[in-house]
């Protein structure tokens, strides 16, 4: 995996995105699972994590009729391309502020809560309050 993780590095560093970098790696009978997985350790999610975040989408490794533009969209949608963060004390107040924010404006359907949950996890702090006040509660 080491020479795929290589190729997925350079081309993150010459500034192209995790999904692009699937695709373009996706080529050659490589299956759709190793080029995942050395695309998120390129980005420096820890192999183990990376591999906890794969198991899930079992169908799409072995589905020969997915292309790798379609499974990178699956991946990128569902967060797997995502570079959590530790984030401070001082930071984790703010995304707990955030969190009561958000769970006082009532239900939103679970595609904003997942968007949201990323948001966090990510340490876009800025974006998920930007995010709270693009989408108001529905009550």
């Amino acid at each position: 995996m080491g020479d795929l993780v290589g190729e997925a590095h350079a081309l993150l560093a010459d500034g192209r995105k995790p999904e692009e970098v699937f695709v373009a790696l996706a080529v050659d009978g490589r299956r759709h699972y190793e080029v995942a997985l050395a695309v998120c350790v390129a980005l420096g999610i820890p192999e183990a994590e990376a591999a906890e975040r794969l198991e899930p989408d079992d169908g799409l490794w072995d589905d020969p009729e997915i292309e790798p533009e379609d499974a990178a969209w699956m991946l990128d949608v569902g967060g797997l391309f995502d570079v959590h963060v530790q984030l401070s004390a001082e930071d984790q107040q703010v995304a707990d502020q955030l969190w009561c924010d958000y769970r006082a404006r009532g239900d939103s359907g679970s595609g904003y809560v997942f968007y949201f949950s990323r948001l966090i996890k990510m340490g876009r702090l800025d974006d998920a309050r930007r995010f709270l006040e693009e989408h108001p509660s529905r009550r």
